[in-house]
């Protein structure tokens, strides 16, 4: 169950993170990405809240959802 959860939040990161970044390309041109920088600082940001926010870790179905799956490949450029 935890795989599928893994899939389905990585599926939703990643097509988010590739919407934010077009956003990004079409509203700001440059030779800098500023979408990847913001994209790493907001994920980052988020992880960070949510792993302070319960400092006791359950990994429950939200943990593998949410932080491992969504974003751990929003994050990350493959």
């Amino acid at each position: 169950m935890n795989i599928f959860l893994i899939g389905i939040g990585g599926a939703l990161g990643s097509i988010t993170r590739y919407l934010i970044n077009e956003l990004f390309i079409k509203h700001i041109p440059g030779e800098y990405s500023f979408g990847i920088l913001f994209i790493n600082i907001l994920g980052c940001f988020f992880i960070g809240y949510y792993l302070g926010a319960n400092l006791i870790i359950v990994k429950d179905s939200q943990y593998y959802l949410f932080v491992i799956g969504f974003l751990g490949s929003f994050t990350t450029m493959s």
